[in-house]
């Protein structure tokens, strides 16, 4: 299911939405979210977004496997399971 998530400066950095609990066993999640890695003229100022290799740390930390890891030209996408 579709799900999107949120950030601003209020929340210092936590999602304010987004996914409650990891999916269930052989579950995915795909996170597409804005890189904090790439300066751009458009979208959230950097110190509002995270990291690709934050997001991984961030998934792996609820248990789920990243599969997939794909650069965008303002963004990266996660795609992740739960084993």
């Amino acid at each position: 299911m579709p799900e999107h998530s949120h950030r601003d400066g209020n929340d210092n950095g936590r999602d304010r939405q987004g996914a409650r609990q990891p999916p269930k066993p052989g579950g995915r999640i795909v996170v597409v979210d804005w890189n904090a890695a790439i300066e751009r003229p458009v979208g959230p100022p950097r110190d509002h977004v995270y990291l690709a290799t934050e997001a991984r740390s961030r998934l792996e930390r609820l248990g789920l496997r990243v599969t997939e890891e794909a650069p965008l030209e303002y963004h990266y996408v996660l795609t992740a399971e739960r084993p």
